[in-house]
């Protein structure tokens, strides 16, 4: 009855019946230890609640041989989802970051790399990202790469280094001219350095 109960598991899914779906699939995993699409999902069911356990369970399906690409990805993307639960987004980041290796183009690894590097503050990383999420085909968003450049700008700005922030913001502007940000922060710079009229008309 094994594709029986992983069928009653998955609809228990889709009717948001947790309590059922994980009782399925724990018995389905029970009786055949081969059951890795069931591994996969009772892994993914028990994030947010046993977070430690999930993970356990997406990386013994790690060593798992004779895997197709997919499930590898699928694999990967839940260990990803694991780490960034508890926050330990440099693990998050390296699982993610597996899945380029089968899948260069993966429309969620790219996205989800770039929203880690935001979350982080990794501003060279993201810009990286953003470049690469922009030739993937399956991708229909727009990428502002000048709003990189800013945050660059900004983090040497709060150091005091005018002179190579404003060089940053001045590529920003080149760029993407009808992006505000630029000009705001090169007004401070002026402001800052009382060249008011400049300041004025930034």
């Amino acid at each position: 009855r094994t594709d029986t109960i992983y069928m009653e598991a998955l609809n228990a899914m889709l009717l948001s019946d947790k309590r059922k779906a994980v009782n399925l699939l724990s018995t389905l995993v029970k009786n055949d230890s081969e059951h890795v699409s069931a591994y996969l999902q009772l892994g993914n069911l028990l994030r947010y609640e046993d977070t430690d356990r999930a993970i356990k369970i997406h990386q013994m399906l790690t060593v798992r041989q004779k895997l197709d690409k997919e499930t590898k990805i699928e694999i990967f993307k839940a260990l990803a989802l694991d780490y960034k639960k508890i926050n330990q987004l440099s693990k998050s980041k390296i699982e993610a970051e597996k899945i380029l290796d089968f899948d260069k183009a993966n429309l969620w690894a790219n996205e989800f790399l770039l929203s880690l590097a935001e979350e982080t503050e990794d501003w060279d990383y993201a810009e990286k990202k953003a470049r690469e999420l922009k030739k993937v085909k399956s991708f229909n968003g727009e990428v502002n790469l000048s709003k990189y450049t800013l945050q660059k700008g900004i983090m040497l700005l709060k150091d005091n280094n005018f002179l190579e922030s404003e060089k940053l913001f001045r590529k920003a502007i080149i760029d993407s001219p009808a992006f505000a940000m630029p000009y705001k922060y090169l007004g401070d710079i002026k402001y800052a350095n009382r060249d008011l009229v400049k300041a004025v008309e930034y």
